[in-house]
């Protein structure tokens, strides 16, 4: 039974979903509890060195996943840089979902240019 942990701050898609089954072989899907949630949507940008807040995460990883196990991490670059590292280091297939964007322009009333993106998933990449 393959696992994937969501270490990201948007909801999984549909898209995303079928693909993490069909491609990776994906049975279950386990997001962070609501409090390491807030945690890692919400890392403070003022702070040096966020290291010591993410220990809660890795702690959470290394009760739940085992080895082989995959974990969607996206987020603060230097926590994502940090928990892919210790993914990598404890067994766990760190991943991350590319996406195309399609980008329109439109003028609003007043002639200010609107710009609106649609991000596609694509497909699920190793780091």
């Amino acid at each position: 039974m393959k696992t994937l942990y969501l270490l990201f701050s948007h909801r999984l898609t549909a898209e995303q979903e079928r693909d993490a089954r069909a491609s990776l072989g994906v049975v279950s899907f386990v997001p962070l509890p609501p409090e390491l949630q807030q945690l890692w949507s919400n890392l403070p940008p003022e702070l040096e060195d966020i290291r010591p807040l993410l220990e809660p995460v890795k702690q959470w990883l290394t009760a739940n996943a085992r080895p082989g196990d995959m974990a969607l991490v996206t987020g603060d670059f230097g926590a994502t840089w940090d928990l892919v590292n210790f993914c990598h280091s404890t067994g766990i297939t760190p991943l991350y979902s590319t996406s195309r964007r399609v980008v329109a322009e439109e003028r609003d009333a007043g002639g200010a240019v609107v710009k609106k993106s649609l991000f596609a998933h694509v497909r699920f990449r190793r780091y």
